[in-house]
């Protein structure tokens, strides 16, 4: 049985653990919320390298991973390749915008990316894609995080000039936005959503154990301030949905 962590700062590592509890077998999950830190996306990469490398440390101890996804954009794009000098016999996995795909279809020209700042800065994949429209949601991760029983609050969010999206592709480009993806395609009917989360799941499935055997799954927080309680009634709902 494999032993995988998920790492992020809130609730975008639990939406990527719905998909892969649903459709990735012969693994032992846990996922490891770094609320006490949260956002990743306005930390410096060096910030972010050292709690991470700690993070790790730490959990290593108690649950002997042999998979990390990194369930972070933010994260991935500036720890991913130091974490894998640091921990050459752990597999890594991280959460890459799916700009290529989008592209492919629509042309860089109709591909609209919604990010954190962070993200934008340091991930590769944008490098090849200057004419992608990139737009840094300053604050989106920590409002879903802290409006998760009510993410009907932040339909106003995408109401911004800069997102008057009609015929084009939308990237989500941080795994908390799976939360309002809902939200973005009522606003903007005719536009095609791009989630980082199912891309992340489709990763990971290449790393599956053992098929016949049923897996366990985990979440632990970073800090104790009843989070946690939020998160495990979020999957159930998202469960009950799917």
């Amino acid at each position: 049985m494999k032993k995988v962590l998920l790492v992020d700062s809130g609730s975008g590592g639990l939406n990527v653990l719905h998909n892969c509890i649903n459709s990735v077998k012969g693994c032992d999950f846990l996922l490891f919320c770094d609320n006490k830190n949260l956002p990743y996306g306005n930390k410096s990469k060096q910030e972010l390298l050292d709690m991470t490398e700690h993070n790790l440390r730490v959990i290593k101890s108690f649950f002997d991973f042999d998979v990390v996804v990194f369930a972070c954009c933010t994260l991935t794009a500036c720890c991913l390749k130091e974490c894998e000098a640091i921990f050459p016999d752990v597999k890594f996995v991280g959460a890459v915008p799916p700009i290529v795909k989008a592209v492919e279809k629509y042309g860089q020209d109709k591909v609209v990316v919604l990010a954190t700042e962070n993200t934008i800065k340091h991930s590769e994949v944008f490098a090849n894609y200057p004419n992608v429209k990139k737009i840094a949601m300053a604050h989106l991760a920590e409002q879903i995080d802290c409006n998760l029983n009510c993410l009907e609050v932040l339909k106003d969010c995408f109401v911004d000039e800069n997102l008057q999206m009609k015929g084009c592709a939308v990237v989500l480009g941080c795994t908390h936005y799976n939360a309002v993806k809902d939200l973005i395609a009522r606003k903007f009917c005719s536009v095609e959503i791009f989630d980082v989360c199912e891309e992340v799941t489709n990763a990971l499935k290449t790393e599956e154990g053992d098929s016949s055997q049923n897996g366990q799954m985990q979440i632990v927080t970073s800090q104790n301030d009843g989070f946690l309680a939020k998160l495990w009634q979020r999957l159930k709902e998202k469960q009950e949905d799917s």
